[in-house]
């Protein structure tokens, strides 16, 4: 039995370690074109890639936490936030706009969620100077923290705050 054990830990970690890193091109919401990873690994910026909706009570929570991350770590990690907006049905640069949110948009991301299978909001996955994905919001444990019955948006407002901490230790790390 240990012996299969360490086959299928052995063989998990080399594909997973051979996995060619997710790439994809998009036009952000002034028609420039991005290259990821290529342009963040050349640019050595780190980059957060946060999928959001305008309707999503979690993302409006979380989203003052991330520009004040961008802020905190702009100069140091040469942070970039990448709005990846998806399954939208507002009006995404005015909310930004609105909100004084410095975040590069992207809009009709829903094929690069795809690619991360990211299927709802927020979606928050940090890479490092090298292309290397780092943290995933999806492996946070929450669910704790939270009452099930409680409305979506009372545990918005807890949970945006937790989740903020996790992802501030993440740029910490990278510091």
């Amino acid at each position: 039995m240990k012996r299969v054990c360490l086959f299928l830990f052995c063989f998990v970690t080399n594909h997973v370690l051979a996995e060619e890193p997710i790439t994809w091109s998009l036009q952000d919401a002034d028609q420039q074109l991005h290259q990821f990873p290529q342009q963040a690994i050349e640019n050595q910026q780190v980059t957060v890639v946060f999928f959001w909706a305008t309707w999503c009570p979690y993302c409006k929570q979380l989203m003052p936490h991330v520009q004040s991350a961008l802020l905190q770590y702009k100069e140091a990690l040469n942070l970039k936030v990448y709005a990846m907006n998806i399954n939208e049905d507002g009006d995404p640069l005015a909310y930004l706009n609105n909100n004084g949110y410095a975040f590069l948009l992207f809009l009709e991301a829903e094929e690069v969620a795809k690619k991360y299978a990211v299927y709802g909001t927020p979606g928050v996955l940090i890479f490092d100077k090298k292309g290397h994905l780092v943290f995933d919001l999806r492996s946070v444990q929450s669910a704790q923290l939270v009452k099930k019955s409680a409305s979506h948006g009372a545990k918005s407002v807890r949970l945006a705050p937790y989740w903020a901490a996790e992802i501030r230790k993440a740029l910490s790390a990278l510091n």
